[in-house]
């Protein structure tokens, strides 16, 4: 048994020796959003996937506070679900995608459990705040209700941070501008911030799920809604909503330029109103953004898909170096919702295959560098990781945050579960955060 699922072993033990029913908040649906097209179906698959009018970052919320209920219901919800990867791992039949070969040097470094967190559920949110710097939230079991729980990086280890004890609420997103300007958004719309001495509330916050943010400052911040309804601007003092937003649902800054997505493509703000901007794609096609990361003034990238008739659809990787956005590389049915630097001029990709099904094992953290993709080898076995939030801190260490499963045969006998109230327990879960580099 290796030392992590050994680890996450004890770990499940000590969260089925807590779990009780009365933990179990109410599960925040969100509100309807835009109807979604009919998905056009390609060879090998029941249906399209994604479908029209899907988002990438309005589900984070769903994520569910008691991830490993989910988990013993065999429940896959939402964009941020994808299963992690170890040496060897592959398809273990059906249509799904080729397996991709694993990350090789010139990256030097491993993937590894970071923290592996007893009594929680999930972690829900991770951020970066500067060089050996970051935060992240989980949550954590009470005798009668659940509460976030705070984690602060210092250097090379975790330790417990302070966090208001908000009862039944979960972090669903972290963003930061420094370590004295972190910034967090709620399951309950709140929004709070901390000044590196204490977290206070934001007030006049829209009182709508928030997706994702750009936080360039304490005062400026870019809220965009999680189904791309509308986008909210913050300058210290008061939150004003930019009608040219609408349809935004997620962003990312370099430099001074801020690019944010939309389902038809990205936009970039001028200053006074978010303007569209053209991308490359082959003529006759639909495209669907996913992703975007502002790495500098003169180098963005994208991922798009890429839907053309009598074809399945494609997922492209694009990147502007300053003289246009050119394709930097095929990703078949990876659908990244997260692009993050690795240090070393390449990037991760965090996402889901288009092609998951219970008969494949989905692929987890892709790598990109010099026009190839290779798999990311993780510490926990396939199929089990479910990741939340994803961050990269200056210098190259990356951070991935969720829960994993623990197998069959590593996990405790389910007594305590049952003695606590739930009639099944099997497989259990543990929240933990992995991370690559120093």
């Amino acid at each position: 048994m290796s030392t992590t699922e050994g680890r996450l072993r004890d770990a499940a033990a000590a969260l089925a020796a807590t779990v009780r029913q009365q933990d179990i908040p109410p599960l925040r649906l969100p509100g309807p959003g835009p109807a979604p097209r009919p998905a056009r179906r390609g060879p090998g698959r029941a249906g399209g996937w994604p479908p029209r009018g899907w988002r990438p970052h309005g589900w984070r919320h769903l994520l569910p506070p008691l991830a490993a209920a989910a988990a013993a219901a065999s429940i896959i919800i939402g964009s941020t679900f994808i299963g992690g990867g170890t040496a060897g791992d592959r398809p273990s039949g059906g249509t799904g995608p080729s397996p991709l070969p694993s990350a090789r040097p010139p990256l030097a470094g491993t993937w590894t459990d970071s923290l592996v967190q007893e009594n929680a559920f999930a972690v829900t949110a991770v951020v970066a705040a500067g060089r050996g710097h970051a935060w992240a939230f989980s949550l954590r079991s009470t005798p009668f209700f659940s509460i976030p729980q705070a984690w602060r990086l210092d250097g090379s280890r975790w330790v417990p941070g302070r966090f208001p004890a908000l009862r039944s609420q979960q972090v669903d997103l972290a963003r930061a501008s420094s370590p004295a300007d972190i910034w967090v958004f709620t399951s309950a719309n709140q929004v709070l911030r901390w000044n590196g001495q204490r977290w206070r509330q934001v007030t006049g916050a829209p009182d709508q799920q928030i997706g994702d943010a750009v936080v360039l400052s304490s005062t400026d911040v870019w809220a965009f809604a999680a189904f791309g309804d509308a986008t909210w601007h913050y300058d210290g003092r008061a939150w004003t909503r930019v009608p040219s937003g609408t349809g935004l649902t997620s962003g990312s800054a370099a430099a001074g330029t801020i690019w944010a997505v939309r389902e038809s493509g990205l936009a970039r703000w001028t200053g006074t109103t978010w303007a569209a901007v053209s991308l490359p794609r082959p003529a006759g096609c639909g495209q669907r953004m996913l992703a975007v990361y502002a790495q500098a003034a003169a180098s963005t990238w994208a991922a798009a898909v890429w839907s053309c008739p009598a074809a399945p659809d494609v997922t492209v990787l694009l990147h502007d170096s300053g003289r246009g956005w050119r394709v930097a590389a095929r990703l078949g049915g990876y659908l990244p919702t997260v692009l993050l630097p690795d240090g070393h001029g390449g990037l991760w990709l965090t996402g889901i295959p288009v092609n998951a099904h219970p008969d494949a094992s989905p692929r987890g953290i892709l790598h990109y560098s010099g026009g190839r993709i290779g798999r990311a080898v993780l510490p926990v076995p396939a199929g089990r990781l479910t990741l939340s939030a994803a961050a990269a801190l200056p210098g190259g260490t990356v951070l991935a945050a969720g829960v994993v499963t623990v197998s069959p045969a590593a996990a405790p006998a389910p007594a305590a579960a049952v003695a606590a109230g739930w009639a099944s327990f099997d497989p259990p879960a543990v929240a933990l955060v992995l991370r690559y580099g120093s």
